[in-house]
């Protein structure tokens, strides 16, 4: 079926098993094996579902389908790709209010369309990007490059991540972000679990707000220029099993609060 003009595939292909069952009387002739075949499906827009569905049953009748169950036939892979179209509906519709940050953070970082195309959706096709049921939980800025202008002028620009209610991972690890960790940060992504800002070029002092993430259980700051002393908020964090903050240029002692954290597994300073 040729895809209408300006509809689009809205989900990767399913792929779906028909086996044809003969079910004439025994007095007549079988063929000694049931033919099965493999088709994949894709979830188009509605207005190609007759096509689909026609072509189907063209392919189900060669195959000795009888012609009482093309009527189930029909209404069972109505059915299925009805679900499946709802399904991607529900998770497009859910995710709208998220992607205009998303949109927002794409402008404010520089990032090239070929990682997040602008007309497309991100919990579908862009890189690095997460989500549950419409939600973004994940987002991994990893590999991925700003475009000339984001070159010019890279900032520690991520405020879009606060209207992220459902973030769990954020990883930026290789990608540019000069400028001190901003106060918000641990006050308005409270659902972070992964924090990873590794070789990000950040500078300034850690955040005392940090201390205030409390489902956090990985926390990677090394490889930057980060200056002053480990904040003691670092304690509060008991959920903390990964603390990376080597290779950078910080003073002072080891806050005591850090040896109370027990479910530490991995220190690094």
């Amino acid at each position: 079926c040729n895809r209408p003009k300006g509809s689009i595939l809205l989900q990767p292909t399913l792929s779906l098993k028909i086996v044809a069952y003969d079910t004439r009387p025994y007095s007549q002739e079988k063929p000694q094996h049931q033919p099965s075949f493999h088709i994949k499906i894709a979830l188009f827009t509605l207005r190609q579902l007759d096509c689909i569905i026609d072509m189907l049953q063209t392919l189900a009748s060669s195959f000795l389908v009888p012609r009482v169950m093309d009527g189930q036939f029909k209404v069972a892979l109505l059915s299925l790709l009805f679900f499946n179209f709802m399904q991607t509906e529900q998770v497009l519709a859910s995710s709208g209010s998220e992607r205009w940050a998303l949109l927002e953070l794409r402008a404010s970082l520089g990032i090239r369309a070929r990682y997040w195309p602008k007309k497309g959706e991100p919990c579908l096709n862009w890189t690095g990007i997460e989500c549950l049921d419409g939600r973004v939980t994940g987002i991994s800025l990893s590999g991925i490059r700003r475009t000339r202008v984001g070159k010019r002028n890279p900032r520690f620009a991520i405020y879009p991540l606060s209207n992220l209610t459902s973030l769990s991972s954020f990883n930026a690890s290789g990608f540019l972000l000069p400028g001190p960790i901003p106060e918000w940060l641990g006050q308005r992504l409270a659902t972070l679990q992964v924090l990873d800002l590794r070789s990000c070029s950040i500078y300034g002092s850690i955040p005392d707000t940090l201390g205030s993430l409390f489902r956090l259980n990985s926390l990677y700051l090394s490889e930057n220029t980060i200056t002053g002393t480990i904040p003691a908020a670092l304690g509060k964090l008991n959920s903390l099993s990964v603390l990376d903050l080597s290779k950078n240029l910080l003073t002072g002692p080891i806050p005591s609060a850090i040896s109370a954290l027990r479910n530490l597994s991995s220190l690094d300073l």
